[in-house]
């Protein structure tokens, strides 16, 4: 969990609650050999006290080489290479929410 004192938590239900979301998906960062290791087990608590906070469904997304396609997509754009170390996240993040709405869930 990213925040023990829940802040943002708190604010991402508010956010939720403000855009009328109806679901949450959250990167799961399976090994290579698409095992769930101690990263992934973290984002399924972490989604557990998403839902629990929210009220919402969680759907988790394999989230393996997003960071790196995030990365190279940013190279075609910024020369920058710490403005793409700046963006990386959010880019890796649309890749995930692109996962899901192309494919759903990873079971």
């Amino acid at each position: 969990m990213r925040d023990p004192a829940g802040r943002d938590l708190s604010q991402i239900a508010a956010l939720c609650k403000d855009e009328g979301a109806r679901l949450i998906a959250v990167g799961l960062p399976l090994n290579v050999d698409g095992t769930e290791g101690p990263a992934a087990a973290a984002a399924r608590a972490y989604g557990k006290a998403l839902c629990a906070a929210t009220g919402l469904e969680v759907a988790f997304v394999d989230e393996r080489y997003t960071s790196m396609e995030a990365d190279e997509r940013l190279r075609e754009t910024l020369r920058d290479p710490r403005e793409r170390r700046r963006r990386v996240d959010s880019a890796a993040a649309a890749l995930i929410l692109r996962t899901f709405l192309d494919h759903g869930p990873t079971p």
